[in-house]
């Protein structure tokens, strides 16, 4: 909750997860840990956290090494300075009064949580944007006069980035091979079952649709530009429809890939931080997305979690999946511990060396039946298109020159020799 003013500054769930973090340096000893070398690990929106954890002054020395999965604040759409239009949707639900802040929050205060949770169909209804509803917000360091006691960020992320103001650390970082593919396949379906409206808004209303799926500015020049620019990239400007979506299930796909791009590009441009890129391209006896008739839609978002951790609505890890459970264990548990994605011994990861990505030398490691590394970006043409379509604001001279020279000093040292004088020191 964000209303701009002193009363709600937003951010409060990342200063929820600081004060876990907070626990987690008091008292991890007791469990055998140590305070030194903490991993955090995030998918989807816990992805989206970890992005700006590594940029909050709040964060600082709290975490070590970060694992970004499917996900990151830094994307295509700016983070926003306050959502006080989704406090009056959220209010109206909730038969608030909206007159003063004052009395919205009072009346906030009065509900249950239930309360919350009931109202939240109709508020994402009334919202322009069915996917996101509360997100992270960049807050005022004072409002009117009063000041900011706890802001958690107040800096756009590319900006802390380009001043190289952050708590960078070493980074595993990757996405599925077929993200949002389902979301195609869920209107394919609603279509054989004779409700086509899900391929007359692509057809017909494009402009409208297509950034709140894909999640950037709406109702612009910039913004009917961008449209048409993808409905030609990725449809050629085809009809879509049962049996031909056009290239659409890519550009759902895509929308979560660039995310992973664009904070791969920011930590290799402006950190010396190593970086390891993955694709997670493994079709497993489960998913979480599936055809009516039972099959895999393809290697979706979120799907490594059912080989990761056990959910109780999926039945037991079937044998055929359980040596890539054992990799993707294997991997978090090996760089939580060294700072290494795999282990030196890599006899059970197809004898693969994951070697960091740079920004001269991209490469991410491929997850199949067997582990492979692949040269390149991620879906490179893809990429390319997008960073054309969102490119990085200039960073101001200043910062960049005198960096230049630190630049090739980064490049130069094999990052592997960095982690271990870490990793000696923390012990």
């Amino acid at each position: 909750m964000n209303l701009g003013d002193e009363r709600a500054t937003g951010n409060a769930g990342m200063k929820d997860q600081i004060l876990a973090f907070h626990w987690v340096q008091q008292n991890i000893r007791n469990f055998g840990g140590n305070p030194g070398s903490v991993t955090l690990m995030g998918y989807s929106a816990g992805s989206w956290s970890i992005s700006l954890h590594m940029l909050s002054p709040m964060s600082r020395g709290l975490f070590h090494r970060a694992i970004m999965m499917s996900g990151s604040s830094i994307n295509s759409e700016d983070l926003p300075e306050n959502q006080r239009n989704v406090a009056l949707i959220q209010a109206r639900a909730l038969n608030c009064s909206t007159a003063t802040n004052d009395e919205m929050m009072e009346c906030f205060y009065s509900k249950s949580t239930d309360d919350f949770v009931k109202s939240l169909t109709e508020v994402f209804a009334s919202t322009d944007n069915p996917i996101l509803l509360w997100t992270p917000v960049i807050e005022k360091e004072y409002y009117g006069d009063v000041k900011n006691e706890q802001p958690f960020l107040t800096t756009p992320p590319v900006e802390l980035f380009q001043q190289r103001k952050g708590n960078f650390v070493p980074l595993v970082a990757g996405c599925t091979k077929e993200e949002f593919k389902a979301s195609a396949a869920f209107i394919e379906e609603a279509a054989l079952r004779g409700d086509n409206s899900g391929f007359d808004k692509l057809n017909n209303q494009w402009d409208e649709v297509v950034p709140i799926y894909v999640g950037y500015e709406r109702n612009t020049s910039r913004s009917h530009y961008i449209s048409k620019e993808f409905r030609e990239f990725y449809t050629h400007n085809e009809t879509i429809g049962v049996g031909h979506w056009a290239g659409t299930d890519k550009l759902w796909t895509d929308s979560v890939v660039f995310q992973i791009h664009r904070m791969t590009q920011l930590m290799t441009t402006f950190t010396c931080q190593p970086v390891y890129n993955y694709m997670f391209a493994y079709s497993g006896c489960e998913s979480f997305a599936k055809w009516s008739n039972g099959s895999n839609i393809g290697v979706g978002h979120q799907d490594e979690l059912l080989l990761l951790f056990k959910m109780g609505q999926f039945p037991e890890v079937c044998d055929r999946d359980k040596k890539t459970l054992g990799r993707l264990t294997g991997i978090v548990e090996s760089f939580a511990k060294t700072g290494r994605p795999i282990p030196a011994d890599n006899h059970d990861y197809s004898n693969v060396n994951w070697e960091t990505t740079t920004k001269d030398d991209p490469k991410y490691l491929k997850i199949d039946e067997e582990l492979s590394m692949v040269n390149g970006i991620i879906y490179e043409d893809r990429m390319n298109k997008w960073d054309e379509l969102f490119p990085l604001p200039p960073a101001a001279d200043s910062e960049q020159c005198p960096h230049h020279e630190h630049d090739d000093h980064c490049h130069h040292h094999h990052h592997h020799h960095h982690n271990h004088h870490n990793h000696q020191h923390h012990h």
